[in-house]
């Protein structure tokens, strides 16, 4: 799904992907709204469709609007080809927002809040962290064991309680 993000007077599509565990934004889009770009502490590589890009590259604490509402939140830069803005699942979470296919709408949890949504908790891959009195976004990054040693589906705790529900083989975390 997409919708249309405003950037002060500028706007530019965003992609909502449930499928992307963080949120980006185009090197292009970053070099056209004059953001701020910072340096990650460490290098984060983004699975596409076509290949692994690596990237060291985000922007803190960007404010935008859709659908009315403010909200803030940090975007990793990538370059992107047809795409401007992809909405991941950390901030799809941290927003609470709820896909409706049936009636093909999107609604934001608290609804009515014409405020800037800027949630401090946990949430299933992000974090909102107080340093130094400053909101900072934090990513709790999942990891895989990529030496020879293979690891069964019984030797994982909770996975082994409900092996009905996995298949054999787990080939690879979403990105």
């Amino acid at each position: 799904m997409r919708d249309i993000c405003l950037f002060g007077d500028k706007t530019l599509i965003a992609l909502y992907d449930t499928g992307a565990s963080h949120s980006f934004i185009s090197f292009a889009k970053v070099e056209e709204l004059g953001l701020k770009v910072s340096k990650l502490p460490f290098d984060l590589h983004v699975h596409t469709p076509h290949q692994t890009v690596m990237t060291r590259s985000g922007c803190r604490q960007v404010g935008f609007k859709l659908e009315g509402r403010a909200f803030v939140h940090d975007l990793i830069c990538l370059p992107m080809v047809g795409l401007e803005m992809i909405l991941g699942f950390d901030w799809l979470s941290k927003n609470q927002v709820l896909f409706d296919c049936f009636e093909q709408i999107i609604r934001f949890i608290p609804e009515g809040d014409s405020g800037a949504v800027i949630t401090v908790g946990y949430y299933l891959n992000s974090v909102v962290l107080h340093c130094c009195g400053e909101e900072c976004q934090g990513y709790i990054l999942l990891t895989t064991n990529a030496s020879s040693d293979t690891q069964g589906l019984d030797q994982i705790p909770i996975v082994r309680n409900f092996l009905e529900v996995f298949p054999e083989d787990i080939l690879e975390f979403p990105p």
